[in-house]
């Protein structure tokens, strides 16, 4: 399914690197400012498995996020869990399955194709089969994949 706007959903590494390295709030509040302003408008999500992993930082960036919880946490349906395992079946090494949180990446993958959203990751497509990145499911499913400072420019924000 197509949604008639663009929607983005975002996955923990784009958030962090924005928070902490490129857009830092006490440096550029205007970022966050219309990053808020497009979670409000539903236009920004993430799936309840990133909200999980910033969780585990306890940080501002979590705290701003968890202030928006109910309208840009995304819960899992049956549909993206099916998802979930194709993508898991075609790219078995997107996680590592020692963890105690499970990795998000799967599961942005699975919300982005279910809805026909664009993913906003720092993540570079990578060359080896057996660590494959979220831009190589992405290309697979045909999911644009978008940079944090693409994803600005192509919100066309003045910063």
């Amino acid at each position: 399914m197509t949604e008639l706007f663009a929607y983005y959903c975002f996955d923990t590494c784009a958030l962090v690197t924005m928070w902490r390295h490129m857009y830092p709030p006490r440096n550029f509040p205007s970022v966050w400012q219309q990053m808020e302003l497009h979670i409000k408008g539903g236009e920004i999500v993430i799936p309840r498995e990133v909200y999980n992993e910033l969780q585990v930082g306890n940080d501002d960036l979590f705290s701003f996020v968890k202030k928006q919880a109910t309208i840009i946490v995304k819960d899992l349906d049956h549909e993206q869990v099916q998802l979930t395992f194709e993508i898991l079946a075609s790219f078995p090494g997107l996680v590592d399955i020692n963890k105690s949180i499970p990795e998000a990446d799967p599961y942005v993958i699975a919300l982005a194709r279910q809805k026909g959203w664009k993913i906003v990751t720092c993540e570079a497509f990578s060359t080896s089969a057996a660590k494959p990145k979220i831009p190589n499911a992405s290309a697979k499913y045909k999911i644009p994949c978008l940079s944090p400072l693409e994803f600005i420019g192509e919100m066309n924000w003045d910063i």
